[in-house]
């Protein structure tokens, strides 16, 4: 199962060709050279999913009017409920790059009762978050 934060979050990318496996396609959706290391975008990132975890967004934070509207309660909810409460162990960055105007960092999250994700965060050109997607099993 994939959840794609997209489809309960928002996704600015455009979806994978058809032919390629829907978690290849999420699992690897860089298709461009890495970008350079950014400490704050990680911090970001890993503050985004644990707020996710506690069912919350990220107070203050600055997302795409698409990523606003997708913040239901049914959705975060459903978030919530695939993340569990298992304590974060790693969150590492496995790759980055950029799809048109929006950059792209993919990392892996594994957590204390041994389930692991791809976690997929978009920023836009104005570094607002504009997509999130969650893949488990990664």
């Amino acid at each position: 199962m994939i959840l794609t934060v997209a489809a309960i979050v928002a996704q600015a990318s455009p979806a994978p060709a058809a032919s390629a496996s829907p978690a290849a396609a999420a699992a690897s959706p860089v298709p461009t050279a890495t970008l350079p290391p950014d400490p704050k975008v990680d911090a970001a990132a890993k503050a985004w999913l644990l707020s996710l975890q506690q069912g919350k967004t990220l107070a203050g934070a600055v997302v795409t009017k698409q990523m606003e509207a997708l913040f239901t309660p049914d959705n975060m909810k459903m978030i919530q409920g695939m993340l569990g409460t298992a304590a974060l162990t790693s969150f590492d960055l496995k790759d980055s790059g950029m799809r048109g105007p929006i950059k792209i960092y993919v990392y892996r999250a594994a957590f204390a009762d041994n389930k692991a994700f791809a976690f997929i965060y978009e920023l836009d050109g104005k570094g607002r978050v504009a997509g999130m997607r969650i893949v488990p099993g990664q």
